[in-house]
Formats: structure tokens, sequence, C-alpha cells
């Protein structure tokens, strides 16, 4: 077996995203994640009791593309943390204590981006930010995704 200290990081992110997805449960978890983001995503972003079709024709192609490639990092990062959480040594309280700050932060951060996002979005559409939004969409959904990779990978 070749040492891990010859080996380069993205080798070494993808064998410990291995490594996690190996066991059932974590995949259960990555998927269960990644399809409640997908729902809460759409959910979120449709008009109160608009219909699929109506969601699907009136989303643009930067909402379509961003919402399953967001819920598959979300989920492995969900699983990725549920994986930390679970494998922190109990002798270890430095390794458990930030593994649950991590645990926390994530969900944190999942749920005040669905829950506050519209609410933000209208305060800011006073001062013209939505139309900044609206303006620099691809660039923001890039902005996105790179920190959902960023936090997957870290």
């Amino acid at each position: 077996m070749e040492p891990q200290e010859n080996r380069s990081p993205p080798v070494l992110f993808f064998s410990a995203l291995g490594i996690v997805l190996a066991r059932w449960p974590y995949r259960l978890v990555a998927a269960f994640s990644a399809s409640l983001a997908a729902f809460l995503l759409v959910f979120l972003s449709s008009l109160p009791g608009q219909s699929w079709a109506s969601w699907w024709f009136s989303a643009s192609d930067y909402t379509k593309a961003f919402i399953p490639a967001a819920s598959i990092l979300l989920g492995l990062t969900t699983a990725s943390q549920a994986y930390v959480f679970r494998h922190a040594r109990a002798d270890s309280v430095y390794q458990a204590k930030h593994a649950g700050a991590s645990a926390a932060a994530f969900l944190t951060a999942v749920a005040s981006t669905a829950c506050c996002s519209p609410f933000l979005i209208a305060f800011l559409g006073l001062a013209g930010f939505a139309s900044l939004v609206s303006l620099h969409q691809p660039e923001f959904i890039a902005l996105s995704l790179m920190l959902l990779l960023v936090s997957l990978y870290y």
C-alpha cells in the first residue's frame, strides 16, 4: 500500500468520499438529504399553488441545472458530516467537539439558507440587489456550487 503523504489531495478526497459511501447507511443519508434538498429548493422557489409543470416552464435553465447539482453536493456533504460525527473517537473530546460543531454549522447554514433566503432577497430587493442577482445568475450559481464543493472538500 502506498504511503498517504505521497498521494495528492484530490486522490485523498475521493478515497475519503469512497469510504463514506461504501457503507449503506451513509448512502441512504446522502440520497435522503439530496432528495429533501431538491424538494425544498423546488418548493421554496415556486409560487403558492404553482404546479410542477408550471414551475418547470417558468424556471430558468440555470435554476434547472443548479437544483440537481446543489442537491447532490448537499447530500454528499451531509453524508460526510454524518460519517465524521459518527466516527469521532469518544476518547478524543477535541475531535468529538469539532465534529459536532462542524455538523451543527452545516445544518444551521442549510436551514438558514432555506428559511431566510426569500426574506433576504425581498429585503435586499428594496436596494436593487435582486436585479443584481438576476443579471448575474450564472455567476451566483457558480459561486454557490463552488462553496458547496469547498465545504465538501474540507
